[in-house]
């Protein structure tokens, strides 16, 4: 029998920053569909990116407090920084919109996000997982579905790039477009490597 007591507090913290990125993925998706109203669009994006800071600092807190953590330090440190990249990546995306003055949307930018809403869905999904690490399986299939994810991701910003120098005339737009695609696939490659540090976790402690 394994003798550690749960701190509960750490998976309750866990779920609310990977339920924000899924909010947050959500309404990426939305101002790239429908470029109206982005100002504000964009500010209730960097209200969420401050809440996921804020859960930062409050398990980072917490952490240091508790002598029996659920898990290895580390790993509750890596996982929680992984949380707070994912959303610093898509609140930089929306901010660079508004920042270079984007005036009309890309398919492939669309695409990028839809998957970044399917990865930080089947991260929060897996998260709610590691209050039970004996179904490590079932977080192991999970976690293959989001790394199956970012090869989508890669394949997708691979094929958007490549169009972006064919296609694209203007030099400033194509920078503009290029650093937006550049991190909207930063967001879904941070979301593989929670899946990976999630994986560690439940091998561990399976």
């Amino acid at each position: 029998m394994r003798l550690i007591p749960k701190e509960e507090k750490f998976f309750d913290e866990f779920e609310q920053g990977t339920s924000t990125l899924v909010e947050a993925a959500n309404l990426l998706l939305g101002l790239l569909k429908d470029f109206q109203d982005v100002p504000r669009k964009v500010a209730a994006l960097k209200d969420l990116e401050h809440r996921v800071d804020g859960l930062v600092r409050e398990t980072t807190e917490r952490m240091n407090r508790t002598f029996i953590t659920p898990f290895d330090r580390e790993d509750i440190h890596a996982l929680i920084s992984q949380i707070d990249d994912v959303a610093d990546f898509i609140e930089g995306t929306a901010d660079r919109i508004l920042l270079y003055r984007v005036q009309a949307s890309r398919p492939e930018a669309v695409a990028l996000a839809e998957i970044i809403v399917q990865a930080t869905t089947a991260t929060h999904e897996t998260v709610a997982r590691l209050r039970d690490l004996k179904g490590a399986g079932d977080i192991l299939r999970r976690c293959g579905e989001i790394k199956s994810l970012e090869e989508a991701g890669d394949r997708v910003h691979r094929e958007a790039v490549a169009q972006l120098f064919e296609k694209e005339k203007d030099p400033i737009t194509l920078i503009k477009w290029k650093e937006i695609f550049e991190n909207l696939e930063e967001a879904i490659d941070r979301c593989e490597d929670m899946a990976e540090i999630i994986e560690g976790i439940a091998l561990k402690h399976a």
